[in-house]
């Protein structure tokens, strides 16, 4: 299977704008997450990966909750788009 890239950019790209939108409006603490559930239906067949384990299928989350799945979710795509520094800031694990 080919590898979608422009769809999975536009997908990325649409989940750091709901990201934007969450962390703006920190005074609202459930969201809606139709929309989210909208763009990571839009992976169907774009990459060599099941997707469907990544849509919430809850109507509302908490402000924190929904921020970690769209920083999951971003972070598992930026694999795909290759060649981009991450957006999200992710701390390196520590080699024990």
């Amino acid at each position: 299977m080919a590898i979608d890239h422009q769809r999975i950019k536009a997908v990325a790209a649409a989940l750091r704008g709901i990201r934007a939108r969450i962390v703006e409006d920190d005074e609202i603490d459930d969201w809606s997450t139709s929309a989210y559930d909208k763009w990571i239906a839009m992976l169907d067949d774009a990459i060599d990966a099941e997707c469907d384990h990544l849509a919430i299928d809850e109507a509302d989350l908490p402000r924190a909750d929904f921020l970690m799945h769209l920083d999951a979710a971003i972070a598992f795509l930026e694999v795909y788009e290759g060649g981009r520094d991450n957006v999200v800031p992710l701390k390196p694990r520590e080699v024990l």
